[in-house]
């Protein structure tokens, strides 16, 4: 498609000219940051976008390992580190800043993965676990009824040891989404303060209508990405794990809160929205890849067994927080007893 359509036919000939006459005299990268420029200019500022692209405006510096450094950022030390590692697969690998976002993201969360192939398997000792241990609980809890003190006691113990007996621990779980949650604290605060540092030209690095990564998008259409790509990867991964069965009322909470995530985001600069893009693409690789038949014969992730033992609720997360609640009322009880005596 012939660019200079976009100009006014009066103008044509003086705007190629001038265009020629700046480019003429640029490096590659300096001519790819003018194209962009020229591009993006409306047809009412075409001409006065194009009279601003002088030699001395696109002479901006190259940035080099160590500028972050020499900048003297005052974020805290782990959103540095990350700052250090984007601005060094910046700098290596001489991609846009677009597509060093998403290189990052991915090969971050390919770090990850096996943590969360880890979790998986202790998601299916858990899972496998739990119908056994809610028989034993019932038992338990018919015992109690009866007054038998002593059986009560030695089933209280098989109880409280029941899954330390088996080597499982549903903490282990759920290490591998909770290890996800300062990759992303810290991705988006890194980006949010390159954003604002002129040496990181943020406001070049992006591609389409998002050329500048240092702004919020006029269009809403990364926003709108990032949440549809959210709550897609949230309503897989609760189709895929029998022990994520949410109530209605919880479903249709989740995606009310990922449509109002627009609104509350939309003002974010771009870049943090490749982020999250990127990193939402992620999020339903992985449960797809967790899942393929092929890939857990291979990682050696056991199958969840079917149990014809009706549960309420079979989710690790439950589980745990059943067992520090109880935790918290024996503790109240006692204190209740002692401030009686």
């Amino acid at each position: 498609m012939n660019q200079t359509r976009r100009f006014p036919t009066a103008y044509i000939a003086t705007a190629q000219q001038s265009a020629a006459q700046v480019l003429a005299g640029l490096s590659v990268r300096q001519k790819l940051v003018a194209q962009k420029r020229m591009f993006h200019a409306s047809s009412a500022r075409g001409e006065e976008m194009l009279s601003q692209l002088d030699p001395t405006a696109m002479t901006e510096p190259m940035m080099k390992i160590g500028d972050l450094a020499n900048h003297g950022l005052t974020t805290t030390l782990p959103t540095q580190l990350v700052e250090y590692c984007l601005e060094y697969a910046h700098v290596t690998t001489g991609l846009p800043w677009w597509a060093t976002i998403m290189v990052v993201t991915v090969g971050i969360r390919t770090a990850l993965f096996p943590l969360a192939v880890y979790s998986q398997r202790e998601l299916v000792k858990t899972n496998n676990s739990k119908p056994e241990f809610d028989r034993l609980k019932q038992k338990l809890d018919k015992t109690q009824a009866r007054g038998d003190t002593i059986m009560s006691i030695q089933m209280s113990n098989q109880v409280a040891n029941f899954y330390k007996d088996r080597g499982i621990k549903p903490f282990r779980a759920m290490m591998g989404n909770l290890s996800i949650v300062p990759f992303m604290l810290l991705m988006f605060l890194a980006l949010r303060d390159l954003a604002t540092i002129p040496i990181t030209h943020m406001s070049t690095g992006g591609l389409y209508w998002f050329v500048d990564l240092s702004q919020a998008d006029p269009y809403f259409i990364l926003p709108t990405l990032s949440c549809l790509g959210m709550m897609g990867s949230m309503e897989l991964q609760s189709r895929l794990n029998s022990s994520m069965n949410s109530s209605p009322g919880m479903k249709l909470m989740m995606r009310s809160m990922g449509v109002l995530a627009i609104f509350f985001t939309y003002a974010l600069p771009t870049n943090v929205f490749v982020f999250w893009i990127t990193n939402n693409i992620c999020s339903i690789i992985q449960p797809l890849v967790l899942h393929n038949r092929t890939f857990r014969k291979w990682a050696n992730i056991g199958d969840t067994i079917k149990s014809t033992y009706v549960t309420k609720d079979a989710s690790p997360t439950k589980m745990l927080m059943d067992r520090l609640m109880k935790r918290k009322k024996e503790k109240f009880v006692v204190r209740h007893k002692q401030s009686k005596k």
